[in-house]
């Protein structure tokens, strides 16, 4: 049962039920089809996050090994421990939080590939970046809507105006692609 809002709307909004519903549609497709789809999304958020790449270049190198080291899992089916020693590296960078939707999408995709470097299975694997990337993608849209009349906005506004938002439109509709 999906979330209502006060006017009793069924919300679409259930990262949850998203997420399981295209982690169960791969797992019936080929395995390399969920490693693909993966890879979609690392591109899809490391493009997203743009800006912050040029901000903090230092982060952007070492994400580039980590995609590139991710990337090699995907050719030869395991994790190297060079792989899972860039995944501590990729852990301990120092990025400060200036509250960008720029910082976010890095961090997520930054725990991403954290989350496959590690020897995550391919649907572990999926099932965490999904969620990582429509929470994040959620928390960007709410965090930029302006509340009404200076006020706050509530977590049940948020979900009915982030619904409505061109953005979560293309994020979802990218997700049922995959």
């Amino acid at each position: 049962m999906g979330q209502r809002n006060c006017r009793g709307t069924r919300l679409s909004i259930d990262i949850g039920r998203l997420v399981e519903d295209k982690v169960n549609e791969l797992a019936e497709r080929p395995a390399l089809d969920t490693w693909v789809g993966l890879a979609a999304v690392w591109g899809r958020t490391f493009a997203l996050g743009a800006a912050g790449w040029a901000r903090w270049p230092d982060a952007s190198g070492e994400v580039v090994r980590g995609l590139a080291a991710a990337f090699d899992r995907i050719i030869n089916g395991s994790t190297s421990p060079t792989a899972r020693a860039l995944a501590s590296d990729l852990n301990a960078l120092d990025i400060e939080d200036d509250g960008s939707s720029e910082w976010k999408y890095m961090a997520d995709l930054i725990a991403m590939l954290v989350d496959a470097l590690t020897a995550n299975d391919g649907s572990s694997c999926l099932g965490n970046t999904l969620t990582l990337h429509l929470d994040g993608t959620f928390n960007v849209i709410a965090t930029e809507l302006p509340g009404v009349g200076g006020e706050a906005t509530s977590y049940a506004d948020a979900l009915t105006r982030v619904e409505a938002d061109p953005r979560w439109a293309r994020a979802t509709s990218f997700i049922a692609a995959l």
